[in-house]
């Protein structure tokens, strides 16, 4: 059995314990992830996650598989999210996540070079769907798997590999049209 099955199983049982190990094992993934969910605000990402570790201990004995604690987790800040958004039609601050995917393959400084390029990003990732947003921060950002990030979006397997793929073409086509703009205002092309 292994450490988180064993955790799992024994906090399943009500051990205090093993309910402790298992919020300290996971905390720091539950937050980060509800913070990029709560668009980027740290109290919201707090409430966010305080609600999951609730939702998660209370319908734990729900929980089929042990050694899928983790995924079930992010699943369960996933769905909370998703409720509060319906309620509330919450505005991503998509600036900051499209500079964060982007920056994977480039510096930080070329991107945020001027507010005109930051406006495009902005408008940019404004088109690209929430689904693919999500996807992306999973898999490119927090490293996991596509199954992990399938299991935790209630979507199959090639579903985030297709969301994943289509965010990055998205992203690419944006940062691609960040290039072909003239830095200044005014700027004209000779032809």
């Amino acid at each position: 059995m292994s450490g988180d099955e064993d955790l799992v199983a024994r906090a399943k049982l009500g051990n205090r314990a093993a309910i402790e190990a298992l919020f300290r094992a996971y905390q720091d993934d539950v937050y980060r992830f509800a913070f990029t969910l709560a668009d980027w605000d740290p109290t919201r990402a707090q409430d966010l996650a305080q609600d999951t570790f609730l939702t998660a201990f209370e319908k734990l004995r729900s929980l089929r598989d042990d050694n899928s604690f983790r995924s079930w987790l992010l699943g369960i800040a996933y769905n909370l999210n998703r409720n509060q958004r319906r309620k509330a039609i919450l505005e991503l601050d998509r600036a900051s996540y499209l500079t964060a995917v982007a920056t994977q393959n480039r510096g930080a400084e070329e991107l945020a070079a001027s507010s005109q390029s930051r406006d495009l990003l902005r408008d940019a990732l404004s088109r690209i769907a929430v689904g693919q947003r999500e996807a992306l921060y999973l898999r490119e950002i927090l490293g996991y798997s596509y199954k992990e990030t399938a299991t935790i979006l209630g979507i199959t397997e090639n579903a985030a590999k297709n969301r994943v793929h289509a965010g990055k073409a998205n992203i690419e086509r944006a940062v691609g049209s960040i290039e072909k703009r003239p830095l200044r205002q005014g700027t004209r092309s000779d032809s």
